[in-house]
């Protein structure tokens, strides 16, 4: 994946705590050696010189955060970092309207993936103000390589794992867990379906902030990976 463009929910929301939850309960139900859950069992790497490079370790976070990865394969250049940053400001708060979505999670899945495997599946059109932002951003910033929006597919991971089921039975079971977790964790008269987990994104210029973007080199073992850059907004 290379260095790529995160949007997670602020640290401390509620988001973070039910997910950091759901991770744990996802964890007992596989062979602690067959899955990589996002628990945050970090190297206490060294900063770099300069001190812009961190693990997330140094965030005070037990698990990854809750994330959906936006844009990949981001040049490894200072300037082009600066410029996203600049852009993500400037764009979501040039709007004097309020305008705000929520994260709607639409399905649960389990894919013999790594990088795929328990996952959230965002439904597309709750997030249109990061769709117009990933537009924005690979637009002005030329030396991002264009993706094809239709293959987006947004989505939450709880754990990174070719880890594979013996039976179709097993699957389904972790899958009904994490959709009964849900449930537990939600208001009930907004499950219609779709699962509605009050994330919301902002695009209009108030003091409260609703989420973090996150530039982070994936480069290597997961432990390994670190901050480059990330703004509050």
């Amino acid at each position: 994946m290379g260095i790529t463009l995160w949007y997670s929910p602020l640290p401390g929301s509620q988001f973070h705590s039910n997910f950091n939850n759901l991770v744990s309960s996802v964890s007992t139900l596989i062979p602690s050696n067959k899955i990589n859950i996002q628990y945050n069992e970090f190297e206490h790497l060294s900063e770099s010189k300069n001190g812009n490079f961190k693990p997330f370790n140094r965030y005070g976070f037990n698990f990854l955060p809750p994330h959906i990865t936006l844009i990949k394969n981001i040049p490894n250049d200072n300037e082009t970092f600066n410029k996203i940053i600049r852009i993500i400001s400037t764009t979501l708060h040039s709007e004097t309207d309020e305008k705000e979505n929520n994260i709607v999670i639409q399905d649960v899945k389990f894919n013999n993936k790594f990088f795929e495997n328990c996952i959230l599946e965002v439904k597309k059109r709750s997030i249109y103000i990061l769709l117009s932002l990933i537009a924005i951003i690979t637009d002005l910033v030329k030396e991002i390589p264009k993706s094809d929006s239709a293959e987006f597919k947004p989505h939450v991971s709880l754990t990174y794992s070719d880890y594979k089921f013996d039976s179709e039975t097993d699957r389904e079971m972790v899958i009904e867990r994490v959709k009964t977790y849900l449930k537990f964790t939600i208001p009930e008269e907004n499950i219609s379906g779709n699962i509605d987990w009050d994330v919301k994104i902002s695009n209009s210029n108030k003091s409260q902030k609703s989420g973090r973007f996150y530039i982070v080199n994936c480069e290597g073992p997961i432990d390994q990976w670190t901050v480059l850059r990330y703004i509050d907004i």
